[in-house]
């Protein structure tokens, strides 16, 4: 079982084809909740970063007809089953998947509207250089959104670090100030207090609001 969940981290192999596949359906609840805090109205470029089996990017591209997205992974994988779930929006050039990791996003620059991480924040061995680089790759005003199922203050949620190699669970306080130390400006927190969940939207800015800190437990 234990080696099944390291597939949690990076898919590889046939369990973890059945771990992509898995995820794509167990999140998909949490997914859409954050998604729903996203202004997806208007024409955006938008960076899924773990893109995972693909499915949130669908989901993105569904909500948004006249956007295009890029989704990134550095599993094999998990690239293969996202190609796979999203080949209607390649091949109408909406979309791309690429295999690579958060350490090729400076290439891009400027780029992007909307950059999304769906519960891969846990594998961020250093997450200040990884919120600079999604940082790096957003157009000025550009939306950054983090969505997780586990907050860090569940107790029994806090197991899977010990089950998951890499995993680290961090608390709402720690990603916010991260956050801020990297530049972006009006960070927003959302909960679900019931299930633990967390989702942080911030935008790119040039410099620190601290008043535009906000709340919401929903």
């Amino acid at each position: 079982m234990n080696r099944f969940l390291q597939n949690i981290r990076r898919p590889e192999g046939f369990g973890g084809s059945v771990a992509a596949f898995l995820m794509n359906h167990k999140h998909a609840t949490l997914s859409d909740w954050g998604i729903s805090r996203l202004n997806l109205k208007e024409e955006k470029d938008i960076l899924d970063i773990g893109c995972g089996g693909g499915r949130n990017l669908a989901a993105l591209l569904e909500r948004c007809r006249h956007s295009r997205a890029v989704g990134i992974d550095y599993s094999g994988v998990s690239v293969r089953r996202a190609m796979r779930k999203n080949r209607k929006y390649i091949e109408e050039n909406r979309c791309r998947i690429l295999r690579m990791p958060v350490s090729g996003l400076p290439i891009w620059g400027r780029k992007f509207d909307l950059a999304t991480v769906f519960e891969t924040v846990y594998f961020r061995p250093d997450m200040k250089d990884s919120f600079r680089r999604i940082y790096s790759s957003l157009r000025p005003g550009g939306s950054f959104m983090i969505c997780s199922e586990a907050d860090g203050t569940d107790v029994s949620k806090a197991r899977w670090e010990s089950q998951i190699s890499g995993m680290r669970i961090c608390r709402r306080d720690e990603l916010e100030e991260i956050l801020w130390s990297t530049g972006f400006m009006e960070v927003t927190v959302y909960r679900k207090p019931e299930k633990g969940w967390l989702c942080i939207t911030a935008k790119r800015g040039i410099e620190q609001n601290k008043a535009n800190r906000k709340y919401v437990g929903l």
